[in-house]
């Protein structure tokens, strides 16, 4: 089997042979209908040309989930500053390390040693997206918020 995934840069071809042996690194999770899934890097290997995966993030109509890759394995954990009782519309890393979670109500950001809070909205979000320190967020009625995060985030 061959698998083909990426964009600009960081493109990638996989030739995966017959014979591999699959390793294992969690049990399955037994949730209700997961809505979205999200693989948030870490720092980048010692080669410094791939970044390793930290955790995964997994939202119901109800919460988030996030396991976090400790010991070989990826294990359910509530200690990341990701508010697990609500359900998330987007979650990842910033550049400057930093972590954003967009849910209906709000945005979180997550500056591991500060305290983080819930930037709430009037109107309910449908979407959002974040990468690098820009952030966008959509409202229902059409209303669109742009954010450009600085240094001190």
């Amino acid at each position: 089997m061959i698998n083909a995934s990426g964009n600009n840069r960081k493109n990638y071809l996989r030739v995966i042979k017959q014979g591999l042996k699959i390793k294992e690194l969690t049990k399955p999770i037994k949730y209700k209908k997961i809505n979205n899934i999200w693989s948030i890097y870490g720092e980048k290997n010692e080669n410094n040309d791939q970044e390793i995966v930290k955790m995964i993030a997994l939202s119901t109509d109800s919460e988030t989930i996030v396991l976090t890759y400790t010991n070989n394995s990826f294990a359910q954990t509530k200690d990341t500053g990701i508010d697990n009782s609500t359900k998330s519309l987007f979650i990842n890393r910033m550049d400057d390390g930093s972590l954003i979670q967009i849910t209906e109500n709000g945005f979180k950001h997550i500056i591991p040693g500060r305290v983080q809070k819930l930037n709430a909205f009037d109107g309910k979000i449908i979407k959002g997206v974040a990468k690098g320190m820009q952030m966008v967020l959509a409202l229902l009625g059409g209303e669109i918020f742009y954010y450009e995060m600085d240094q001190t985030g």
